[in-house]
């Protein structure tokens, strides 16, 4: 029920703001995408899917979590018990009273099960879950790198797209007017100056024209890579537009202060370092105790015969006090110091993701009131081309004017559009910088 109020009101909102774009579907090709993917336009939430499925580093690092885990067993192993089980069998010749001796059997065997160590198998269990927690957590800090990577390029090439109608119009435009100057130009109405510039001007519009096609190849490519895999599909249009416009919304919805106290709850960074910090005070205390005694139970059978079968036990409980000189010692100074040293690590920390949360939210205001802008600057020029529209129609306008009146309110149209995608991936960084809180922001700290 929740989410489908949560989408009610995006349509709600997508509605109120009357987006005049058409759809521009550009398509590209694809290699092993699953089935789905072909069968409706690419969203981003199924392209983080495919990220998340397909990005090597991920199933590396998950088999890293594994071999980490692997060793908190193979810390447990020491409560294990240990035994042995030895045969001898000899046989010797002896001269003694004129007669041949003797064979000889013994068979050995040997438990022995540590009861308690004070720097043992469970202190090395628990600073080995540490490391574990760890690989986790790094885990978890590249798939929020891989997140943001996937969605900056993804928005990227919705405002690539959505240039594309804004590029035809401009080479339309072009070519018209340098079609009218070249005409001009031999009727000698242009002086050289004129006519240098007026080719000047189309070659500039035929590079930009190219420049587009090379930009849409290299941002397409970008996204194959942060997926890991080529597409055939087209994007998503209006699941992209109505999570640009979602963006926007929650761009002034909280404060600073907000974002920075969410920033140092979800940061991994600083739960790595937390978790570096408990891991060095494990240590240090498994080097403390580390002089301190172990205890075992331990049991001894022995069977065998010389010249009569003879046999014994023996049962007991058996104390270790080790003496490594002070090794341990200079270990447990050694931790001490870590410890101290990582958490000044984690304060620099703090203050390093203060910084860059101050930056992604004050940038992303300052875009905030640059849209604000260009949202007039847009109703201006709309007026403007209604006009001239009114003009063509009743024949006081041009061809080629018309075409470049029709270029300049596309690129007007353009301006807000990418805008308002720069503004969209400027606030997924800022979530970014906050560790990418997994409740929604409206419900965040």
């Amino acid at each position: 029920m929740k989410k489908t109020i949560v989408l009610v009101s995006l349509l709600l909102a997508h509605t109120s703001l009357c987006l005049p774009r058409a759809d521009n579907v550009v398509w590209f090709s694809v290699q092993d995408a699953p089935p789905p993917l072909l069968a409706e336009p690419l969203s981003l939430e199924r392209a983080l899917d495919i990220a998340y499925h397909n990005r090597s580093i991920l199933h590396a690092l998950d088999n890293t979590i594994k071999a980490r885990k692997s060793s908190e067993l193979e810390a447990l192993s020491g409560y294990f018990p240990k035994f042995s089980l030895n045969s001898l069998v000899s046989q010797s010749q002896k001269q003694l009273n004129g007669e041949l001796s003797f064979k000889k059997h013994q068979q050995f065997f040997n438990f022995e099960q540590l009861l308690y160590s004070f720097a043992g198998p469970l202190e090395q269990y628990q600073i080995n879950q540490y490391t574990t927690a760890i690989a986790r957590l790094q885990r978890n800090l590249k798939e929020n790198a891989i997140q943001f990577e996937v969605e900056k390029n993804f928005l990227t090439l919705y405002s690539i797209h959505e240039k594309q109608k804004t590029i035809a119009t401009l080479e339309k435009a072009s070519r018209a007017q340098f079609a009218r100057a070249k005409a001009q130009n031999s009727e000698q109405l242009l002086n050289a100056d004129e006519w240098y510039k007026e080719k000047a001007a189309y070659a500039t519009a035929i590079f930009t024209v190219d420049s587009y096609q090379e930009d849409r190849a290299t941002t397409i490519a970008t996204l194959n890579r942060s997926l890991e895999t080529e597409l055939l599909t087209p994007l998503n249009n209006l699941s992209t537009r109505l999570f640009i416009q979602a963006s926007i919304a929650q761009a002034t919805a909280h404060p600073l202060d907000f974002y920075i106290r969410n920033a140092f709850a979800y940061r991994k960074e600083l739960a790595i370092q937390e978790e570096e910090i408990e891991q060095s005070k494990a240590q240090l205390r498994f080097f403390q105790r580390s002089y301190l005694p172990k205890f075992s139970f331990f049991t001894t059978i022995e069977n065998g015969a010389i010249s009569i079968p003879t046999s014994f036990w023996l049962l007991g409980i058996k104390i270790s006090w080790e003496f490594d000189g002070l090794s341990s010692a200079y270990k447990a100074q050694e931790q001490k110091a870590a410890v101290e040293s990582a958490i000044m690590a984690k304060k620099d920390t703090e203050q390093t993701i203060t910084l860059e949360v101050q930056t992604a939210y004050l940038e992303l205001q300052k875009l905030i009131k640059q849209l604000r802008a260009a949202y007039e600057e847009k109703e201006r020029d709309r007026t403007i081309f209604t006009v001239k529209k009114k003009q063509y129609e009743i024949g006081e306008l041009s061809a080629p004017d018309f075409s470049a009146a029709c270029n300049d309110w596309e690129n007007a149209q353009f301006v807000v559009t990418n805008l308002e995608t720069i503004i969209a991936i400027k606030q997924r960084e800022l979530l970014y910088s906050c560790g990418y809180p997994q409740t929604p922001p409206n419900e965040i700290g």
